[in-house]
């Protein structure tokens, strides 16, 4: 076992990674198995391992439903397209293409970008994009590496994360950008205090389609030994929520990093919103913590 990105063949065990019914948003009938969480002390990636087999990894991504993946929060534009947008008005682009474009509704929400181009593996999702006027090159994110074209812009939100080696799926975006080119990726940070208190325990790390975690001081560290330059980068909560719901997913966290214990047994009792009684495994869930200002979009351009 080694790191999937540099290789390096000692990573440090963070902690195990547990159980987990969900899947993209959406609760399965059985819950994929518990993983660890891993350090790589080379280049500073962490990562799962196991991950789920590349089979069933593509079944449960075929079966993502149209409301899986919200495009905003109470009618609002989404707080990652928010800063893409603002960045995207900078400058003059002709040409953009999003990885994991799902059904087009970021590209649909761009305007004078006379090619919008999509990659995306669901195919309900695709033919939803090309109704909107979006060109899918791809149906896999490793796409990414065989296309010839070339573009202004390549944006990946909430994409990095799922796959399995983050270095390489950067260095194939830096390839397929123009001279003064730029990217514009958002991801978990895992230097979030909300994540760094929670460790292995927090609820991103939990979800089995995330297979890499990353933090801006790993991307930047990666954009220099590709040649790219950091311009901008921004922290933000991937859901807007009320201060009453964000002090309850706060109290809710603490008191399960203070009490798994407690926690796991009113699951096995039939509390909370886990089949523990069915599915033992599922007991040592963490709770939910999307208010959590634990997110980061980074603008990267090419020299």
């Amino acid at each position: 076992m080694h790191c999937p990105a540099c290789g390096g063949k000692a990573p440090e065990e963070l902690g195990p990674l547990a159980a987990s019914d969900q899947f993209a948003g959406r609760r399965l009938d059985h819950p994929l198995p518990p993983a660890t969480l891993y350090g790589c002390p080379d280049c500073g990636l962490w990562f799962r391992y196991p991950l789920p087999d590349a089979g069933v990894l593509s079944d449960l991504y075929a079966g993502v439903g149209q409301d899986q993946w919200q495009h905003a929060d109470s009618g609002k534009l989404r707080r990652d397209w928010q800063a893409a947008r603002e960045w995207l008005r900078a400058r003059a682009t002709d040409s953009l293409l999003d990885v994991g474009c799902f059904d087009g509704e970021f590209l649909a929400a761009t305007s004078g970008i006379s090619e919008r181009c999509g990659i995306e593996r669901n195919s309900g999702a695709a033919g939803r994009a090309r109704g909107k006027g979006v060109e899918i090159l791809g149906n896999e994110l490793e796409s990414l590496s065989t296309l010839s074209r070339r573009f202004d812009v390549v944006t990946a939100f909430d994409v990095i994360e799922h796959v399995r080696d983050p270095r390489r799926f950067l260095a194939d975006a830096a390839d397929r950008l123009r001279p003064r080119g730029r990217i514009m990726l958002a991801t978990g940070n895992r230097d979030a205090w909300s994540w760094r208190l929670m460790g292995s325990h927090y609820y991103y790390c939990t979800l089995p389609e995330h297979c890499a975690f990353l933090c801006p001081r790993w991307v930047r560290q990666e954009a220099e030994r590709i040649g790219l330059k950091v311009v901008d980068c921004r922290t933000y909560s991937h859901v807007a929520t009320r201060f009453a719901g964000k002090l309850r997913e706060l109290t809710t966290n603490l008191a399960w990093r203070a009490m798994p214990a407690v926690f796991a047994f009113l699951r096995r009792q039939g509390f909370g919103d886990r089949d523990a009684a069915r599915h033992p495994d599922l007991a040592a869930h963490p709770p939910m913590w999307s208010s959590a200002r634990d997110h980061f979009i980074v603008l990267l351009e090419k020299p």
